[in-house]
């Protein structure tokens, strides 16, 4: 069920922030639908507000993601700006047993296809690869569920067809392999989770699901969803887009930047994850969990087949980093 603001709750929550007169409130769909959102306008600018979930509430996860968006705002990365409560300058506020975050608006364009494309993708990659560089000594949570590739400690649920069943053991292994040092990670990165400014440069968004992991995680996780962004037709997507996105993060000294025949296995286990993830997962009804789970393995399918090929290209893009 998608959720939505009161307007007695908007103007309870506003009143603790010094934003002016307040000019307009629109609700903003898309994204999680348990988190209401809305785009205020008032006389100091536009900002995003949020009620968030039950699961993304626990303050020590708020304490964690906005201490990511501080650290990495203070290394010039392009996230949004949170603000500050009126009287203690708190990034959360807790009210009415419901909790809530305020940002600076960020306007722009979305991803999407034309002359563009390839350009865009490279500016995530490499803002990416910024936020990873600028948030690599932040505490990790303690008590947090697992989640991203962490969950790759056990076996494919069952259920799946055999190519996401080997895709889920190859990443698990190939992961494991790399050695790579736990982190933070931004945690759901593809391009609804990107917005393009008035000079083209992109901006990271969306802290809700950052949590604790492998840097390589949000690589194989945003070049994947980039890719078929780019060509949603195809079940391989759009291979420049892909070897875009790579190329970025790796000119931009990204530190999950993994070898690349590992790559296509771990573009495929995070697909394998998302399938798995959409069959348990309340915000989707049965039927989009299923039409999830067929596009999922047909796109998984098309990445095991063409492994090598795959792997030979982007090997192509490191090196012209």
């Amino acid at each position: 069920m998608e959720a939505h603001f009161s307007v007695p709750e908007v103007r309870r929550v506003l009143a603790h922030y010094a934003l002016g007169e307040t000019r307009s409130v629109r609700e903003l769909r898309g994204g999680t639908r348990a988190s209401a959102k809305a785009v205020v306008e008032c006389t100091r600018g536009a900002f995003l507000l949020k009620r968030l979930e039950a699961r993304d509430a626990d303050p020590a996860h708020l304490v964690f993601r906005h201490t990511l968006m501080l650290a990495a705002r203070r290394a010039g990365v392009r996230v949004p700006e949170l603000i500050g409560t009126r009287d203690d300058n708190n990034s959360m506020l807790q009210l009415d047993h419901r909790v809530y975050e305020l940002a600076r608006f960020i306007p722009g364009r979305a991803f999407m296809q034309g002359e563009s494309t390839l350009e865009d993708a490279a500016q995530a990659g490499s803002t990416l690869a910024a936020f990873h560089r600028a948030t690599g000594g932040i505490a990790l949570p303690t008590t947090a569920r697992a989640r991203g590739g962490e969950l790759f400690a056990g076996e494919p649920p069952a259920g799946c067809a055999r190519a996401v069943e080997r895709a889920w053991r190859e990443a698990r292994d190939r992961r494991a392999a790399q050695g790579a040092p736990r982190r933070a990670l931004h945690g759901d990165v593809h391009p609804g989770n990107v917005i393009y400014d008035g000079a083209g440069e992109a901006w990271l968004l969306d802290f809700d699901a950052a949590h604790a992991g492998v840097a390589s995680d949000d690589l194989a996780q945003g070049a994947g969803q980039f890719a078929w962004a780019g060509d949603r037709a195809s079940a391989s997507g759009d291979r420049l887009v892909l070897e875009a996105f790579w190329h970025g993060y790796a000119s931009a000294r990204g530190p999950g930047l993994m070898p690349a025949d590992d790559a296509p296995w771990r573009i495929a286990g995070s697909l394998a994850l998302e399938i798995a993830g959409a069959r348990g997962d309340a915000g989707h009804t049965a039927d989009e969990a299923t039409r999830m789970g067929a596009e999922g393995e047909r796109r998984v399918a098309a990445l095991v087949d063409r492994a090598e090929e795959l792997a030979g290209r982007l090997r192509d893009a490191s090196r012209a980093s």
